[in-house]
């Protein structure tokens, strides 16, 4: 028999929930450690479409990344994704910056997934990822690489001056990270949403950033955890969700 509880503890010894940035809320946000756990979906984020899908499948757990509750709930309405977890009798567990942080997590599975050579955690920063290119290339071809390569329908870029070979990962709204990457010697960044402001500075000081949005940049875990979860417990059924990016490119 496993549980919501063994599930918890498999994730919390391969990115400890004690890692999470002060600002966070990750861990079980809803639901009993020891119900019987026999089908599992795993998402980026938990809507009510989610909650849908996973008691489609009959699903006790969703595993997800962002967390379902951030802010104190003062209301809680029928329409809400909480409610229908608990009406439904389905539990959350959301590994959220524990999850950016860890090895294998978010950052490294963006930065294989580009194809990084040597790709390593930023020493003195708990988020980024950075490693090099086999062969170093412009802006332009380097931006749409990655859109190629994270399946994006687009990608926003700074066009910076220099050529890129060293690259630093930072998957979601990874801009307040980039003045430090840049200084310890990154030729550009890929995350998923930065701030007009900075995306001004980044232009002025002639650097490149490739936004590939939000959902692109932290979907690349989903499967790999969903992988690592069916080899450790086999009797379990962990099922990718089929939620998609919610923004549209026309």
């Amino acid at each position: 028999m496993v549980t919501i509880g063994d599930i918890y503890g498999y994730i919390d010894a391969v990115a400890p929930f004690d890692l999470q940035l002060g600002f966070d809320n990750a861990g079980l946000l809803v639901g009993d450690k020891n119900r019987e756990v026999s089908s599992v979906l795993v998402a980026l984020d938990i809507t009510a479409g989610v909650v849908r899908e996973a008691a489609s499948l009959g699903c006790q757990l969703v595993v997800s990344h962002h967390p379902v509750i951030f802010d104190p709930i003062k209301r809680l309405y029928a329409d809400s994704p909480v409610y229908a977890l608990a009406s439904g009798g389905i539990a959350a567990i959301c590994a959220h910056t524990n999850l950016d942080i860890a090895a294998g997590g978010v950052n490294d599975c963006l930065a294989a997934r580009i194809g990084l050579v040597g790709a390593a955690k930023v020493p003195g920063c708990d988020i980024g990822v950075m490693g090099r290119l086999e062969k170093a290339c412009t802006p332009p071809k380097f931006a749409c690489m990655v859109r190629d390569r994270l399946g994006c329908r687009a990608v926003q870029f700074v066009e910076g001056s220099s050529m890129i070979e060293r690259v630093a990962v930072i998957g979601g709204a990874g801009g307040e990270y980039i003045d430090e990457m840049f200084a310890l010697g990154a030729d550009a960044v890929v995350t998923g949403e930065v701030k007009h402001h900075m995306l001004m500075d980044i232009h002025d000081k002639g650097r490149t950033v490739i936004i590939a949005g939000h959902f692109s940049s932290e979907a690349v875990v989903l499967e790999p955890l969903a992988e690592r979860l069916r080899e450790r417990f086999p009797s379990v059924k962990f099922t990718v969700s089929g939620q998609c990016d919610p923004v549209s490119t026309v």
